[in-house]
């Protein structure tokens, strides 16, 4: 049987490391506009809230209008 160089490799190949099985983990729920990262228990372990103020300014036939949230 001929084989190319590249099918010998992957008939020799190795895994490098093996993954644990997988176990369900129920996560701890982050707040509403968060971003969490939870460590492999479920807690959060690192969490960031994003906030943002702007103000858009246009003009109007009665002037500058100012618009923020």
């Amino acid at each position: 049987m001929n084989q190319s160089k590249f099918e010998a490799v992957l008939t020799k190949a190795r895994p490098l490391c093996v993954a644990p099985p997988l176990d369900v983990v129920t996560k701890e729920q982050a707040p509403p506009f968060t971003f969490a990262v939870w460590e492999p228990n479920g807690k959060i372990c690192l969490l960031a809230k994003i906030a943002a103020t702007f103000t858009i300014s246009y003009p109007s036939n009665s002037g500058t209008q100012k618009k923020g949230r």
